[in-house]
């Protein structure tokens, strides 16, 4: 998806008002291929949940089903 001029300036628009800054067209499209990639992703339940991860050795706790 290639973001059309429309869409730049209402980005541009909402960081003007929200942040007092404007980015670059660069960063605009960019963000914007990249919502637009994991939207197009199918959602994946992950088969497992890891709950704690050690600090020091990395070892993690996973929750029993």
């Amino acid at each position: 998806m290639k973001p059309t001029p429309a869409m730049i300036g209402a980005a541009h628009d909402v960081t003007m008002k929200e942040a007092g800054l404007i980015l670059s067209h660069e960063l605009i499209t960019k963000i914007y291929e990249a919502m637009s990639a994991l939207a197009e992703q199918p959602k994946v339940k992950p088969k497992r949940t890891v709950t704690y991860v050690c600090p020091v050795c990395a070892a993690s706790l996973e929750r029993q089903e």
